[in-house]
């Protein structure tokens, strides 16, 4: 296979990758079908293809902004997947060179990633909401420097989420100097920390932790990180709004029944949603036998805001961690009693904490266990262009005077970008229950050690998968050596363990502002309660 083969055709206004060899009457092409199944043929069936430049035809792939029946939203056409197929033969051409210096007949975990990440990058829900993965590299393998390596740069894998495999080996080397892989852990713990401090990447995922109450072996997690898995496992996730049970301005006092209620009946339904049609035999076999849910939280702060409890004091505010616990034994034995009805397996584990990014947009609350991001900030939300209406909503966001500019991430040019300056409502409702708005503490008013408490908390407390969080803070505020104490402290504490520096990501999805630049624009969102890009039911992955 050849990167410069000619080998795309298709009709030129939708393959964007005609070839100028081969017409619509050469018979030797490998015709792609439009469907998933389809497109993993081509790398299923390579015995259909029959020619060494390898041909594809793509002329029956759906034409950019064809209606999406399944997942809605609308297709980008055939010209992704062309890209899709060049890429990939430049690296499996590269691996195979020696004038790239290429490294024989198997391709290297690096390789392996760039391949996923072209195929990551084409494949898109609703022609906006792209695939999100986890790659994971035990800190002793081989490939680990290429690994940490793999996002030095911005523009690549931007597909995946990574993270360093670390057990209780790299722990104990860590911290003792006489141990025989002291040097190796420090060394790797260095450039898990530098990256980090680039552009939060790789994080950290401790395995024997996330084994323990396990029946089988977890070798990886969900993209988020919240959910340890075994090999082709699934997961059913789930959340519930602390602040619909939190006092209001109203006099409402907390509803401590309805907020058991509501985790009994969202343990019911994740246990019925593990009866959905799973199309591969292992993952459905899996998901039979370990009936894994995830039932979560969003709207955190909010909920301790409204009954005057700073985020950082409440990792040790002993009613609010007895509450949780309380909480989790309610799931717990919601799911013994259900399953139990049922006649199945009881669910290995129940509870979780996700990011909850778009989801927590819906009712206007703050994302997962996270402390709002700043009081004034940039929102970026992103909008498929091949979908007629999220079109006509970026020209008239653009009209009205909003920075609209192209996704930065997107290849394909589907994807624009629209910049909303937003002011966090969070603290005006407190306002308004007569609290301290101070009280609403932001994520850089928060050091990573309180950041950290908060979520060794909830992993505590709470969940018994794993707890999704990342600590942001203002890029070059800790050195190397500072943030490596910082996470080494923590690490026994947690399953997993990221740090995120602002302003290091190009268009990220918030970007913290100060008060004045935020009166200084003429068009503002005084709260941020709603999500645009969700008004065509793809909301994308944050």
């Amino acid at each position: 296979m050849r990167p410069d083969a000619p080998g795309l055709r298709g009709d030129k206004g939708r393959g964007g990758g005609l070839s100028e060899e081969y017409n619509s009457d050469w018979a030797g092409a490998f015709e792609i079908e439009d469907s998933r199944e389809g497109w993993s043929d081509t790398f299923m069936h390579d015995r259909h293809v029959q020619h060494a430049d390898r041909v594809y035809d793509v002329s029956r792939v759906r034409c950019k902004g064809s209606r999406l029946k399944t997942f809605g939203g609308t297709a980008s056409g055939p010209g992704p997947f062309a890209r899709m197929m060049l890429e990939i033969a430049a690296v499996m051409s590269k691996a195979v060179d020696p004038f790239f210096f290429g490294h024989g007949p198997h391709l290297s975990p690096t390789d392996a990633m760039e391949i996923a990440h072209a195929i990551a990058e084409c494949v898109a829900s609703g022609g906006v909401r792209r695939s999100a993965r986890m790659a994971i590299c035990h800190w002793d393998d081989p490939a680990i420097d290429d690994f940490l390596e793999c996002k030095a740069d911005g523009s690549k894998h931007w597909t995946t989420n990574i993270s360093v495999e670390i057990d209780d080996t790299f722990m104990a080397a860590l911290k003792d100097d006489e141990h025989p892989e002291h040097e190796n852990a420090r060394f790797v713990h260095q450039q898990v920390i530098a990256g980090m401090l680039k552009n939060g990447e790789p994080g950290y995922w401790n395995s024997p932790a996330s084994n323990e109450g396990e029946t089988g072996t977890v070798i990886a997690t969900n993209p988020c990180g919240e959910i340890a898995l075994e090999p082709a496992e699934n997961c059913n996730l789930g959340h519930v709004n602390l602040v619909c049970f939190a006092p209001t301005a109203s006099g409402a006092r907390l509803d401590r029944a309805g907020l058991q209620r509501a985790h009994k009946l969202m343990t019911r339904f994740l246990i019925r949603a593990t009866y959905g049609d799973v199309n591969d035999d292992q993952q459905a076999g899996l998901l039979l036998r370990n009936r894994r849910i995830g039932v979560g939280h969003l709207g955190v702060q909010g909920f301790l805001a409204k009954q005057s409890i700073r985020y950082s004091k409440a990792p040790y505010n002993k009613f609010f961690r007895a509450h949780l616990a309380d909480l989790y034994d309610a799931v717990r034995e919601e799911a013994r009693e259900y399953a139990f009805e049922l006649g199945i397996p009881e669910p290995v584990k129940v509870t979780t904490v996700a990011p909850t990014g778009s989801i927590a947009k819906l009712p206007g609350v703050t994302e997962g266990i996270h402390p709002i991001y700043a009081r004034h900030f940039i929102r970026r939300v992103r909008f498929s262009m091949p979908d007629p209406a999220q079109a006509k909503t970026v020209r008239d966001f653009e009209a009205q005077g909003y920075a609209v500019e192209p996704c930065v991430y997107d290849q394909s040019g589907n994807t624009y970008v629209v910049a909303f300056p937003t002011k966090e409502k969070l603290v005006a409702e407190v306002e308004e229950l007569g609290f301290d708005p101070k009280s609403v503490e932001s994520a850089d008013e928060l050091t990573p050690h309180e950041m950290l408490a908060f979520q060794a908390m909830y992993q505590e407390c709470w969940a018994d998968n794993a707890v999704s969080f990342t600590v942001y803070f203002p890029e070059g505020k800790y050195k190397v050596h500072e943030a490596m104490d910082i996470i080494e402290s923590w690490l026994p504490s947690l399953k997993g363990t990221t740090l995120m520096p602002d302003g290091t990501r190009p268009q990220s999805p918030y970007e913290r502002i100060t008060e004045g630049e935020f009166d200084s624009y003429e068009l503002t969102s005084i709260e941020d309660s709603t999500d645009e890009e969700c008004a065509s039911g793809a909301c994308p992955i944050r």
